[in-house]
């Protein structure tokens, strides 16, 4: 059995748990939501192929971590649009981070690049660099996030909506979105700052 099966056919997704709690069809649903499980499946027929594709060289086809991410949010989506419809709220008013039909693109070109890189190249070596060794690079989202943290700070933004999160620092929201846990400890952590989720609420503090 391809590796690509057992680690996303196997798997449940949350909305399918949410579904059979609450004893719901997906034609029960209202648009958006049935919208975004065509999409899930969209991405799934899209792994499998990769997947077949790379079977019959011998291999499997395994999504990126990113890719994982950018489902693993998705189906948050969807997850948050059918508690939407469950709980009679309309609080799910953003669209997705990334759409099905992006993740489907993202798959086939990292397939493509897979299958490239696994071709015979010509090794390098490379000479020995004596002497202090360069410091790295600092990380520029991480950074970016720090920035969107200090101006909250400076304007006394430390106790705010996740649609306010969103304005306020969109890229914070965006970490935030995609590992969103509904049961889970849901926030950011940075060098210098740290967000949490306090009920309805994100309470931003300085370490």
């Amino acid at each position: 059995m391809a590796k690509t099966k057992i680690e996303t056919r196997s798997q449940q997704y949350a909305y399918q748990k949410l579904l059979a709690e609450h004893k719901l069809s997906i034609s029960d649903l209202p648009a958006d939501a049935r919208i975004g499980i065509n999409g899930i499946s969209k991405i799934e027929a899209a792994i499998n192929m990769q997947d077949k594709k790379a079977e019959k060289n011998g291999k499997t086809y395994t999504p990126s971590e990113e890719v994982k991410a950018n489902i693993k949010a998705f189906d948050k989506w969807v997850v948050r649009e059918i508690l939407d419809f469950v709980e009679d709220k309309n609080t799910n008013t953003d669209e997705p981070v990334i759409t099905a039909e992006e993740i489907v693109e993202d798959i086939k070109e990292e397939a493509k690049t897979e299958a490239k890189t696994e071709e015979p190249t010509a090794v390098v070596i490379a000479p020995i660099v004596t002497g202090d060794a360069p410091k790295p690079e600092a990380d520029p989202r991480g950074q970016q996030i720090d920035d969107e943290f200090s101006e909250m700070i400076k304007s006394g933004k430390t106790d705010v909506t996740l649609d306010e999160l969103k304005s306020l620092a969109p890229t914070a929201y965006d970490d935030v979105f995609k590992n969103y846990e509904k049961d889970g400890e849901n926030g950011v952590d940075t060098t210098f700052y740290s967000l949490r989720e306090s009920g309805e609420k994100f309470i931003l503090t300085k370490k």
